[in-house]
């Protein structure tokens, strides 16, 4: 039984369609050739039995009689074929209607197929469905690229809110802190543009900005400056010198992560390395 079930249709099916109508007029041309073909042998070869005494009679027939080297019996020639003839007339519809049946059976074959095939595709999972929006924001920036430790040094105060050293306050600290003496090598944590350069006393102090797409990294209360506003840089490349700059409490360098403007936890982020992969 046909069922007719809605389904999407996919562009690429006009040509498969297009190639089984060719077929099915291939078929049917086909067939109606055949059928042509033995309809026209069972008439001339009744055309032949009625006018047998007079091809017996012809100048073709003493030919052909004459090639062959042989007497013919046209009353015997004549039963052949009548018996022939009959035979054909029960032999052809059964054939027939057996090639009927094969064409059937085909089709229902092709139509089981079509069916497999127009299964609509399952949809992707969003890997991020579920998530926090901070959670979203780590599993992109990991997927899409790797974030260098910025100098080897161990954290001294991680991301989060805290009581601020300085302030005595409790807020929120939007980086990691990394121990560094001052004068250490400074290497930047991505491939991209450096977008800030600024030297300050108060606040991060003297610090680099580095953008990648829609990931900025922050290297805060540096010593020493090694690029400028508009430089390229590569990934391991030095940039800076950690220092005691601006609002600190001591010599370390404090590193940012940015996704679309929202910090991330840099410790979820980073490598274990402070070598370029």
């Amino acid at each position: 039984m046909e069922q007719v079930i809605n389904r999407y249709q996919s562009p690429y099916r006009t040509g498969a369609r297009k190639i089984e109508v060719d077929k099915k007029a291939i078929k049917y041309w086909g067939k109606f050739v055949k059928q042509t073909i033995i309809s026209a042998s069972i008439l001339g070869a009744i055309m032949a039995c009625e006018n047998l005494p007079v091809i017996a009679n012809s100048e073709i027939w003493n030919k052909a009689t004459e090639f062959a080297k042989t007497d013919v019996n046209v009353d015997q020639i004549r039963n052949g074929i009548e018996w022939g003839v009959e035979y054909a007339k029960v032999l052809i519809p059964e054939i027939l209607n057996n090639e009927d049946v094969a064409e059937q059976n085909e089709t229902v074959n092709e139509t089981i197929v079509e069916s497999v095939i127009e299964e609509p595709e399952i949809p992707e999972v969003d890997p991020t469905e579920g998530m926090t929006q901070e959670e979203k924001d780590i599993y992109n920036i990991l997927k899409s690229t790797t974030i260098l430790r910025p100098v080897n040094g161990e954290v001294t105060s991680p991301f989060g809110d805290r009581i601020d050293p300085v302030t005595k306050q409790y807020a929120l600290h939007t980086g990691t802190d990394f121990l560094a003496a001052v004068g250490t090598q400074v290497k930047s944590a991505i491939t991209g543009t450096v977008i800030e350069v600024k030297k300050s006393n108060v606040s991060l102090g003297n610090h680099v900005k580095v953008k990648n797409a829609d990931i900025v990294t922050v290297y805060a209360h540096c010593s020493e400056i090694k690029v400028a506003e508009g430089d390229k840089v590569n990934q391991g490349d030095i940039i800076a010198l950690s220092g005691n700059t601006g609002k600190t409490s001591g010599p370390h360098l404090h590193f940012e992560v940015l996704k679309d403007g929202r910090y991330v936890n840099p410790e979820k982020v980073i490598s274990t390395t402070n070598e370029a992969v």
